[in-house]
């Protein structure tokens, strides 16, 4: 892709080599590694002190004027959960991010195809919190991409209860390793000559003392996942066909089979970690995870997106 970041895979190649990976499998990640936005944040602050258009999470989205709040419709669930009545009515989505696109440019951009211009915003149920195993999940996020309109900052509704604190976030650019818990490693290590070894020195590696230097786990636009609880494409792949995936069955049914190739499609948009400046918490000290096909994002179809929530 033309102004895609370059990226060092024979530096990548030493420097896994050089942290106890086999030669092999070091080759076979050098290839897979991604460049990340991180997306740090600053201290909270009032939105009246923050410019419109800001990379920012919480506090009050910048919308066009005349545009509706995002809304979550009543949930149609697979299997019901929770208490069902407020899921059956329809409430405002929550506001939890949105990214100047130029900021990811300045610092060198992904490798999605994204937009390099213009506002991707995010709004979540942040009262039902959907975990995104089951296809009526849908309702329940929203992303989208303001382009070249004009934008004002827009008050929430008033019947919106979960706002969040302002939190200027700046971009910087990174280079990440793909987990363990992803559908290219799992590929990866199906071939390998001991997977069980191998998989073991990748988890000393990414999960122990120096995984900021090969992944990114806090807030991230682009890149990898830092998972909690495992693979997530084949998920997203599964779910957005309609396959209930909140139980091993729908993994192991002659659908998901047709279906599992797709899930190398899928990629990473963002990341969103639990957060006290935001004053946020997933699960139980858990990450969003926002993802759209590579098909998609060129199409700019971000309508198509699917979430996933994983905690401890």
């Amino acid at each position: 892709m033309r102004g895609q970041p370059q990226i060092d895979r024979d530096g990548w190649r030493r420097r896994l080599t050089e942290a106890g990976i086999e030669r092999t499998l070091a080759s076979a990640l050098a290839e897979l590694v991604r460049p990340s936005i991180a997306l740090l944040p600053g201290a909270a602050a009032a939105d009246s002190a923050l410019a419109v258009g800001i990379t920012k999470l919480g506090g009050s989205p910048d919308l066009p004027a005349g545009m509706p709040w995002p809304v979550r419709r009543p949930y149609r669930l697979v299997v019901p959960r929770g208490n069902r009545k407020p899921m059956q009515q329809e409430r405002p989505l929550a506001f939890l991010a949105q990214i100047a696109m130029s900021d990811a440019t300045a610092v060198g951009g992904t490798d999605l195809g994204l937009p390099k211009w213009g506002l991707l915003s995010f709004f979540y149920d942040a009262e039902s919190q959907p975990w995104g195993f089951d296809p009526g999940d849908a309702v329940g996020f929203k992303l989208m991409w303001l382009g070249d309109r004009i934008l004002q900052r827009r008050e929430p509704p008033e019947a919106l209860a979960q706002r969040f604190n302002p939190v200027p976030l700046a971009a910087q650019a990174r280079e990440c390793v793909p987990a363990v818990d992803t559908f290219a490693v799992a590929q990866i290590l199906t071939s390998a000559a001991d997977a069980k070894s191998a998989r073991g020195h990748l988890i000393d590696l990414l999960a122990g003392e120096g995984k900021d230097d090969f992944s990114n786990a806090g807030h991230a636009l682009g890149g990898w996942p830092c998972p909690i609880q495992g693979e997530m494409e084949t998920e997203c792949q599964l779910v957005a066909n309609g396959v209930f995936c909140g139980g091993p069955e729908g993994f192991s049914s002659e659908r998901a089979a047709r279906l599992r190739p797709g899930a190398a499609d899928w990629r990473l948009i963002l990341q969103l970690d639990t957060d006290k400046r935001a004053g946020w918490m997933w699960g139980d000290g858990g990450k969003i995870y926002v993802w759209m096909r590579e098909q998609d994002v060129r199409a700019r179809r971000f309508d198509r997106c699917w979430t996933i929530l994983q905690c401890y």
